[in-house]
């Protein structure tokens, strides 16, 4: 469970990070945090017992992750249950019993989705489950211990002892812990972001200036733990303000009952025994090969320390943490009911690991929005559609070449090229006909009927044109540009001073956008979807609504039985003075 809340107070002081940053180094494993998220692939698998290693491949493909960027991970799995959790892990058990229930009524029901989310639910990362990764793990040679019994103090415990350089987990107990260097989120891209414990007074969301190791701990159990449930109406802001105040959790209680707020009569002794459970639980020692603290009591205690876990001899302590030793039932695991391990086939060699890309596209909190998401994918539809415009070499257009006439010549011969003379030949006479004639330019396709005839005007010999002496011409003004083949389909052929300033530009840039005009059609596609997705969020009731916008009254009748005018009723309201205003003489 966590300290529910503490995470996104501390974002202030949480560095991005990605795992190449720590090459060389060594990294304890919250394993059963890997394995809960490989086993959501395969939890209907898991929970009927069925063959699958979809579990396992997930934390291999993390495992060699770290192999690839230099980093030595230590995988650590939890062990036997702790005795100040028992309340949690009935409440687990319970729930996890009512989910597989469900279940099996929805698959049973033809309801497979529903089925699928309660099998997630359901699923449950036993110590039989964990040897099938410890097989493997064997295999490739990678270290790991079982803890004997909470794997966030063991890992703690190897951290403060240097055995490894930091933690990799999702879990926020380890805070409580005291763990110097947590690494918290990592993805199979391996990024993630970094906690340090010494960053604690930097921090801005909380203010933890004065607070000592043994006031942030307090805090955190007063807003609720594992070992502890919150009392009613106590989170982490009022925990923080009263220790802040108080300094210490006996003063804090005190308080809370002057103020009338009920406090179990067993409150207190639970609470400082989930102190010491956070601060003195049993770990297991690699290198003595033997259980100890995770720190030692400055006094002597006389009590009962069950609480912190029972006492285990050696041997059993290193078949545990071998893995040989069931942590639950302190029997051999081999003599358990459980299913052979996944085929070792090289699936798993570093050799033939291949990490993924790290330049992977960001998942942005606006789209998860549905109006982003939406619009986001036709973009990237309209982008998939998209094709490059064609670059043409510069040329001079067609309708450049078109002769200037000079009044001094008799005839004038001129070279067209082939493309130009298609292009002229493809304006017939009648394409030519009732358009106006300019007595200082001559257009093409502007001329007359009566000036212009086709035979005298195109000539298809070896693609030259004669052009007869025709009315004086003293300067062409404007440059010439190619009939739209549409006009000419029509019989019409205008001249449209605009467009060929536009073909003009698309001349000089040697490209031609034209086809772009095919996107209206995705765009009209594209909000004709977008209006049947918006359409189908219609009101259905009154009330306000998680958007802040109010339905529609529309139980409400209008009281107004009055039949006047508005006029009448505004009237009224008039102001008329008390005594008459003296009149002015002009």
């Amino acid at each position: 469970m966590g300290i529910q809340g503490l995470l996104p107070l501390l974002k202030s002081i949480m560095v991005p990070i990605h795992i190449k940053d720590l090459e060389g180094c060594s990294v304890a494993v919250d394993t059963y945090s890997w394995l809960h998220k490989g086993a959501l692939s395969c939890s209907k698998e898991l929970c009927k017992s069925e063959p699958t290693s979809k579990h396992v491949n997930y934390c291999m493909h993390r495992v060699n992750l770290l192999r690839h960027y230099g980093v030595k991970p230590i995988l650590v799995f939890d062990g036997g249950h702790l005795p100040m959790k028992n309340d949690q892990e009935i409440k687990r058990a319970r729930s996890r019993k009512e989910n597989l229930a469900r279940a099996i009524e929805h698959e049973s029901c033809g309801n497979a989705s529903a089925a699928y989310e309660c099998y997630q639910k359901a699923v449950d990362i036993s110590p039989e489950i964990a040897y099938e990764l410890i097989q493997v793990l064997k295999t490739e040679n990678i270290s790991y211990v079982v803890a004997p019994y909470e794997a966030d103090a063991q890992m703690t415990f190897l951290a403060i002892s240097k055995h490894v350089d930091a933690v990799i987990t999702e879990d926020s107990d380890l805070i409580p812990f005291g763990c110097p260097r947590i690494i918290y989120k990592m993805d199979k891209y391996g990024q993630g972001v970094e906690f340090r414990y010494s960053k604690l007074q930097n921090n801005k969301e909380l203010n933890f200036t004065g607070f000592t190791k043994q006031m942030i701990l307090e805090m955190c159990i007063f807003s609720g733990c594992d070992y502890l449930q919150s009392l009613p109406g106590m989170g982490l802001k009022k925990a923080h303000a009263l220790i802040k105040k108080l300094k210490s959790y006996d003063k804090v209680i005190k308080h809370l009952k002057f103020s009338g707020i009920i406090v179990p009569p067993s409150y207190e002794e639970s609470f400082r025994k989930a102190i010491m459970t956070f601060q003195h639980q049993r770990v297991y020692d690699p290198v003595l090969e033997e259980i100890v603290f995770l720190s030692n009591f400055s006094d002597n205690i006389d009590e009962d320390l069950d609480f912190l876990g029972p006492s285990i001899s050696q041997n059993l302590a290193k078949g545990i943490a071998s893995g040989d030793i069931n942590p639950l039932t302190k029997l051999p695991i081999q003599g358990d009911c459980v299913k052979e391990g996944p085929v070792l086939d090289g699936t798993y060699n570093l050799k033939s690991f291949k990490p993924e890309g790290s330049n992977k596209k960001l998942d942005l909190p606006a789209q998860k929005n549905l109006l982003t998401n939406y619009f986001c994918f036709a973009s990237l539809e309209a982008k998939r559609k998209f094709k490059a415009p064609r670059v043409s070499p510069k040329h001079t257009s067609p309708t450049s070449e078109i002769l200037q006439f000079d009044s001094s010549e008799e005839i004038v011969d001129t070279v067209v090229p082939r493309k130009t003379a298609k292009l002229m030949e493809s304006v017939s006479y009648d394409d030519m006909r009732g358009v106006q004639h300019s007595t200082h330019t001559i257009h093409p396709c502007i001329a007359s009927q009566k000036e212009l005839e086709p035979n005298s005007f195109l000539g298809e010999s070896e693609g030259k044109t004669r052009v007869q002496k025709k009315p004086v011409v003293d300067d062409l003004s404007q440059k010439y540009t190619r009939a739209d083949q549409s006009h000419a389909n029509q019989g019409v052929c205008n001249y449209d001073p605009m467009q060929a300033t536009r073909d003009e530009e698309e001349e000089k840039f040697g490209c031609n956008i034209s086809h772009l005009g095919k996107y209206s059609e995705i765009a009209e596609k594209s909000m004709e979807k977008f209006m049947s997705v918006i359409s189908s969020f219609k009101c259905t009731s009154t009330g306000s609504r998680a958007s802040g916008l109010r339905a529609p009254l529309k139980d409400v009748r209008n009281t107004f039985t009055k039949r006047s005018s508005p006029i009448d009723d505004i009237s009224k309201f008039a102001y008329t003075p008390a005594k008459p205003l003296p009149s002015r003489r002009p």
